[in-house]
């Protein structure tokens, strides 16, 4: 590991856009020491679409002025293309928190949370994309499963990141945040995904 993480902090080399996954890769498992790590960002490598290959940048992502709320009726689906229906607009997903400012991440987020944020940093991701993560966070489902819906729950009980869409026009190379209406529900109370009983707090045990 070279001598970078003495210059920058954690969430700056996290998101460095000219810093390589591969590095990113040996900085994040050197912090978390977690063998399982290595499969799980493995398997995150073709997910989603690469912000690079959109024209886009993490500035612009996390710029209020570039991103703006459209009407729906703006956007007209294109012509079919090799007898495939193509859409002008692709609808994509990031994930973030509203909480911890700009970095998305606070002190106790978990590693889970941590990947994804640092991923969708990368490579905006479309629905398919995000339920390939369905079985990515063991024991955090409900009941302690291993597998539940990501897109539903996110990271697990007590997590404070949402998904927030999207709309990429492919013809203009603009991003603009989807309306309000048609945002995912993100499941929370008090700003947290709540257990399967509704509260913040667990079942007591009988």
């Amino acid at each position: 590991m070279c001598d970078l993480d003495k210059e920058y902090t954690f969430d700056e080399i996290l998101y460095h856009p000219k810093l390589s996954d591969d590095y990113k890769f040996e900085y994040i498992q050197e912090i978390f020491w977690e063998e399982e790590f290595v499969d799980w960002f493995d398997s995150l490598s073709d997910l989603g679409i690469s912000i690079d290959s959109l024209g886009l940048n993490i500035d612009i992502l996390d710029d209020p002025d570039y991103i703006w709320n459209i009407d729906d009726s703006d956007y007209i689906p294109s012509q079919t293309f090799s007898q495939k229906q193509e859409f002008r607009v692709l609808n994509l997903y990031r994930y973030i928190s509203t909480q911890y400012g700009p970095s998305n991440i606070g002190p106790r987020t978990r590693p889970f949370c941590k990947m994804l944020v640092s991923r969708t940093n990368m490579s905006l991701m479309r629905r398919e994309d995000i339920q390939r993560l369905n079985s990515s966070n063991p024991g955090f489902g409900k009941g302690g499963s291993n597998t539940y819906s990501v897109f539903d729950w996110r990271g697990g009980v007590n997590c404070r990141h949402i998904w927030v869409k999207y709309k990429f026009d492919t013809d203009t190379n603009n991003l603009v945040k989807a309306p309000t209406d048609q945002q995912p529900k993100n499941i929370q109370v008090d700003k947290r995904v709540p257990y399967a009983n509704g509260t913040n707090y667990p079942d007591p045990k009988s």
